[in-house]
């Protein structure tokens, strides 16, 4: 059985946008809340996070997939933002370009593809991978309306491990299953 779960960022590593309230980047994208955001109306200007460990019991990997919510200021127009998702040495697994748009300064959410391997190949996400992302983001033009971001997040896909013992108890999912057997309790 498939599950999700978001990993959140839990620690600023740089950046160089304005933000709304505070000084911790990961305070605010991490957990969204009305009236705040990070800006810039300038190119090159970036942020770059660590995220939460994967503390869950799986058995593979599905996907991983990095996520902003955000708009371009001003009435018209877009903005486009680079959005890696990095290894803890900074560089890249996967990188994509979002275009904001306006939209009326109601934040949108931009994903990009569902990643099924850590190197575009053959390679299962591992769990010291997953322990050990990044996100990353740039603006790429500049704007003198800015560019907006209210949260930032990475989905994993994963899969629950199935336990079974001498093929007459079955543990999945919670629930355990009794095949052609008794229950001794001592």
């Amino acid at each position: 059985m498939a599950k999700s779960i978001s990993l959140s960022p839990d620690a600023d590593i740089s950046g160089n946008w304005v933000l709304s309230t505070g000084s911790d980047y990961y305070a605010i994208l991490g957990t969204p809340e009305d009236g705040q955001w990070v800006s810039t109306p300038q190119i090159g200007r970036h942020v770059r996070m660590t995220l939460e460990d994967f503390d869950y019991n799986y058995d593979s990997i599905i996907s991983v997939q990095v996520c902003i919510s955000g708009y371009r200021g001003g009435r018209s127009g877009t903005h486009d933002v680079t959005v890696d998702i990095e290894n803890d040495s900074n560089v890249d697994y996967y990188s994509d370009t979002h275009i904001l748009t306006g939209n009326g300064g109601i934040p949108a959410t931009y994903c990009s593809s569902e990643y099924t391997t850590s190197d575009g190949g053959s390679t299962a996400w591992t769990l010291s991978d997953l322990n050990n992302l990044r996100i990353y983001f740039q603006s790429d033009e500049d704007n003198v309306d800015s560019v907006y971001v209210h949260s930032t997040y990475i989905n994993v896909v994963y899969t629950i491990p199935t336990y079974t013992s001498d093929d007459n108890i079955i543990i999945k999912n919670g629930l355990i299953t009794l095949k052609n057997g008794l229950i001794d309790i001592k």
